[in-house]
C-alpha cells in the first residue's frame, strides 16, 4: 500500500522542520551524502518519525513533485483564469523559471534525476497537470480566437514544454544565470506571442 505524503494540519511543523534540514543539509554535505539518520539528528526526530511521514528518502524529493503540482494549480486559479491567454502563457513559463531559480542548486538537479528515473511511480501519487493546464490555455485561446490555429494546442504546448524543460537542463549543466536572464525570458515570450492572432490591418 503506498504511503501517502499527506499530513494533518498539527503535522505541518515537523514536515517543514524536515524540509528545512533538507535544504540546508543538502548544501553543506550533498542529497547523495545525507542520510535519513543525519536528517533526523539535524530536525531532533527519531528515525520511526520520519518514516511517519517518508517512506524513503527519495520521497522528499516526490514530496516536492506534490507541491509543484499544488503550487500552479493554485497560481492558475488565482492569477491565470480568465486573463488573455497569451499573458496567461508568458506568466506561467516566466513563473515556472522563477520557481526554478529559487530552488536549493543541488537537491534541484537531484530532483529532476529523480523525477525522470521514477516518473510513473510519481504519477501514481499525483498527476502533473501542468502540461494539461498549458494545454487548456492555448485551447481556449484558439476558440476565442485570440491563438491561431495554424498548429494544435498539443503541438504548442510540447514547445512550451520543450522549453521550460531545457532550460533547467541548461542550469543544471553550468549556466547558473540561465533561469533568470531577462533577455532568454524575452525570446520565449516572442515564441509565446508569436502565435497571437494578429488584428487584421
Amino acid at each position: 500500500m503506498k504511503r501517502q505524503i499527506v499530513v494533518r494540519e498539527h503535522d505541518n511543523a515537523t514536515i517543514e522542520a524536515i524540509r528545512t534540514a533538507v535544504d540546508k543539509m543538502v548544501e553543506e554535505i550533498g542529497f547523495d551524502s545525507m542520510t535519513v539518520r543525519d536528517i533526523c539528528t539535524e530536525v531532533g526526530i527519531t528515525v520511526g518519525t520520519f518514516y511517519h511521514y517518508f517512506s524513503s528518502k527519495n520521497d522528499l524529493l516526490l514530496d516536492r513533485y506534490i507541491r509543484y503540482v499544488s503550487f500552479f494549480e493554485n497560481y492558475y486559479e488565482k492569477e491565470l483564469r480568465g486573463i488573455n491567454e497569451i499573458d496567461a502563457l508568458k506568466l506561467i513559463v516566466k513563473k515556472q523559471l522563477e520557481y526554478g531559480n529559487n530552488r536549493v542548486f543541488e537537491i534541484y538537479k537531484r530532483y529532476y534525476q529523480i523525477m525522470i528515473d521514477e516518473s510513473d511511480r510519481w504519477s501514481g501519487f499525483r498527476v502533473n497537470t501542468v502540461p494539461m493546464m498549458i494545454e487548456n490555455i492555448i485551447k481556449n485561446g484558439q476558440e476565442k480566437g485570440t491563438i491561431a490555429n495554424d498548429f494544435s494546442a498539443y503541438e504548442i504546448r510540447s514547445l512550451i514544454l520543450s522549453i521550460m524543460s531545457g532550460l533547467p537542463i541548461q542550469y543544471f549543466s553550468g549556466d547558473k544565470s540561465v533561469l533568470s536572464d531577462p533577455g532568454i525570458i524575452r525570446v520565449v515570450e516572442s515564441c509565446i506571442e508569436s502565435f497571437a492572432l494578429k488584428p487584421v490591418q
